[in-house]
């Protein structure tokens, strides 16, 4: 099955203020005496979690919202995606990217919209 893409309709989310955090991948066990025990779950990087944020006119937002019901699956499918250069990333760089909740969406004015969308992303991005 082929990964599908960010439509090209929309535009990219940007990071303005760039935040990065890593998914927490060992496993830890508090002990009675002595000090806690940690292990690596796995030998995988940790995923990125950024906060994407998209202002969208109305019709954009109906193609966003028919895009994530139906193409992500309410947001479960992974897709492609291309980082945008703000925010601290050097060059656009091309990722796997997953939502790892629901969007917040509010309206600015009428006829456009503020969408914030948390993203997992699956490849190395260095701030």
């Amino acid at each position: 099955m082929t990964i599908p893409a960010w439509p090209s309709v929309l535009p990219l989310p940007q990071m303005g203020n760039y935040s990065l955090s890593r998914v927490d991948l060992a496993a830890r066990r508090s002990l009675q005496v002595g000090y806690p025990i940690a292990r690596q779950r796995s030998t995988r990087q940790a995923a990125a979690v950024i906060q994407g944020t998209l202002v969208m006119s109305d019709l954009q937002m109906s193609i966003f919202e028919s895009w994530w019901r139906w193409t992500l699956i309410s947001g479960v499918a992974w897709f492609s995606l291309t980082l945008p250069t703000d925010g601290g990333i050097s060059s656009p760089t091309s990722v796997t990217a997953r939502c790892t909740d629901g969007y917040r969406a509010s309206r600015l004015t009428p006829g456009l919209w503020q969408v914030v969308l948390p993203l997992q992303i699956d490849s190395t991005v260095s701030p």
